[in-house]
Formats: C-alpha cells, sequence, structure tokens
C-alpha cells in the first residue's frame, strides 16, 4: 500500500524580525524620562501576531480541503511496518514579501529502520507567495519495531542563513498482508531461516514435511506478536531432498490463513 503524508512549512516573518524594527519606533520615553518601547512598536507587534494566525489559518484550511485532515489534529501518521513507496509531501510556503534563494530541506533523526530518499532537496528559488514542494519517498524495513514513534525533523534553510523547521511523527503500524518468506540460505545444510510476518497476534503453526506429505518437524506452535518474525530450522538429523514447510496463523476471531513453500536441504 502506498501512503501519502503531507505537512506544512509556512516561512513567515518573525515577529521581532528587523524589517518590523525598521517600520516602526521602537523606543520612546516616559513620563519619567526612562527609555520604554513606544506604543507604535507594541501594536506593530500584534499586527504581525494577527497576520501570522491568518497566515496559519489560511493555510491549514488549504491542506485540509485538499487532503482531508488538518495538520494540528494529527498526532502521528501510521505507516505499516516493511512497506515501501510511502511518500511524505512538504510543502514550504513563501509568506514573506521578497524571494527566497537557494533554498534546501533537509531530513535529520532518522533511524537504522527507516529508509528516507532523497535526504535533502533544494531549490534555486522560491518568489514571495510562492510555494515548492518537498517530496521524499519513505519505507520501513520489516524489523522496524512496532507501535515505535519516530519524529521526523525537516530543517529549511537558505542561502542568507534563514532557518525554519517542521516536525513530523511517523508511527509504526502492523503489517498490512499475511505472508511467509523464502527461506534462506536455500540451498542449504545444515539449517536454515525462515522468515513470516502476520498482521495481527495469532496463534502460530510453522511445520516441515517431506515430499510424501508426512510431518517431521514442528518449528513453532505457540502465539506470536503481531509483526515480523524469524525462525530458525537445523536439519541435521534428516536427509537430503525437498521439503515443505507450512505456515498457519489463527486470530483471536478464530479466522485461520495458510500457506507453504518449498526448500532443499543438501548435504
Amino acid at each position: 500500500m502506498r501512503i501519502i503524508l503531507v505537512a506544512l512549512v509556512m516561512i513567515a516573518q518573525s515577529v521581532y524580525s528587523q524589517q518590523s524594527v525598521q517600520r516602526k519606533q521602537i523606543f520612546a520615553h516616559d513620563e519619567k524620562g526612562r527609555l520604554v518601547r513606544s506604543k507604535e512598536y507594541w501594536k506593530s507587534q500584534l499586527e504581525e501576531r494577527k497576520k501570522l494566525r491568518e497566515h496559519r489559518k489560511a493555510f491549514t484550511q488549504i491542506l485540509t480541503k485538499s487532503v482531508g485532515v488538518s495538520v494540528e489534529e494529527v498526532k502521528a501518521y501510521p505507516v505499516p511496518l516493511g512497506s515501501e513507496g510511502n511518500v511524505i509531501e512538504l510543502n514550504v510556503s513563501n509568506s514573506l514579501s521578497s524571494a527566497i534563494s537557494k533554498l534546501s530541506v533537509q531530513a535529520a533523526g532518522i533511524p537504522t529502520w527507516m529508509r528516507l530518499t532523497p535526504s535533502a532537496l533544494s531549490f534555486s528559488q522560491v518568489g514571495p507567495g510562492e510555494q515548492c514542494l518537498a517530496r521524499f519517498s519513505l519505507a520501513l524495513d520489516r524489523t522496524a519495531p512496532l507501535d515505535a514513534s519516530q519524529t521526523i525533523s525537516f530543517l529549511v534553510s537558505s542561502e542568507g542563513g534563514q532557518r525554519w523547521s517542521r516536525q513530523m511523527k511517523i508511527k509504526v503500524a502492523p503489517p498490512q498482508n499475511f505472508e511467509l518468506y523464502q527461506n534462506f540460505p536455500n540451498p542449504f545444510n545444515p539449517s536454515t531461516t525462515i522468515a513470516y510476518q502476520i498482521t495481527t497476534e495469532s496463534r502460530v503453526s510453522l511445520k516441515i514435511f517431506n515430499v510424501l506429505g508426512q510431518e517431521v518437524a514442528t518449528v513453532v506452535d505457540g502465539d506470536r506478536l503481531a509483526g515480523y518474525h524469524q525462525e530458525m530450522w537445523d536439519a541435521t538429523r534428516y536427509s537430503c531432498g525437498m521439503y515443505v514447510y507450512q505456515l498457519i496463523a489463527t486470530d483471536e476471531k478464530g479466522h485461520k490463513q495458510i500457506t507453504r513453500k518449498r526448500m532443499m536441504l543438501l548435504k
């Protein structure tokens, strides 16, 4: 399954920016002759804050309308364990009155079980009022810890040294498909690893059969949590030849899933 995650970075002028300082007189003398912040200064700060809130509200409404979810409402994006081709789209909007040159977006805080490509993107220029789309591909390894949450930081910087950031939280969700993988190594002698994944907590039975359909070994017979699992079979006591390994997973509702694969033992 391909999941698209959308986030927004709004590049806005700080309420204490130099442009605000230049537009309004900062200091004034009170009735006792003391140097204090002027009324014009505080008025300008209130105007800047109001404008910033309006920008955030407008862009949130646009995002909600386009993807059906508000950025502020999302606590963590669930991404299935072992999934590939997920997309993170970071919409960078320039609400300044001037263009931004050589804008870069770089990801940080990536654990070993997560792959994000590319790790950084750059844009030559983003004009005032314009937007650019930073698009990343996200994949989670099958060994990712189930239900773990990871915060990815996207650092946005410009040629002039300006910096902004946006965080996105990813939660490792259970795999979406029941699957039995080919054993490795194959052919093998004398042991091999059998991997599988289950979507919910289930009673798991993993058995080995010879080519005559006779059961020769039970590798697993017990409860397993949702996620990716690996089991090893030692065939030291068995003769060479073709074997079939069968996985049965029965969930709490009694729903049963069965699959089989072949493997070759060489001696």
